[in-house]
């Protein structure tokens, strides 16, 4: 599984990302009967940090992150997706960085 993106967040502004969840065949992962949540995240982005599913059937999954206050500037923080699915081992994604400015 390929690493995951550093994504910049500025002062006052969001971020959206869109990915497919890998199959490990090169192609997006068949997610029907899957849920997604973020995990491990740092304590500052808790609130501020969501994802989904958008499309079961081909892994496309979205997230936002909404800039807040409490958040400074210079700041290095991270957090995790992972998938979970009854009788299924979860997998999770590396870790997003998330750097403000």
């Amino acid at each position: 599984m390929a690493d995951a993106p550093v994504l910049t967040l500025f002062r006052g502004g969001s971020i959206v990302f869109t990915f497919a969840w890998p199959d490990g065949e090169g192609g997006g992962a068949n997610l029907t009967g899957w849920s997604l949540e973020v995990f491990e995240a740092h304590p500052l982005l808790v609130p501020h940090v969501t994802a989904q599913i958008v499309d079961h059937a081909t892994g496309l999954v979205r997230g936002q992150i909404l800039w807040a206050a409490t958040m400074l500037d210079g700041a290095i923080m991270a957090f995790r997706l992972r998938i979970t699915h009854p009788g299924q081992p979860p997998r999770a994604f590396p870790a997003f960085t998330v750097d403000v400015r």
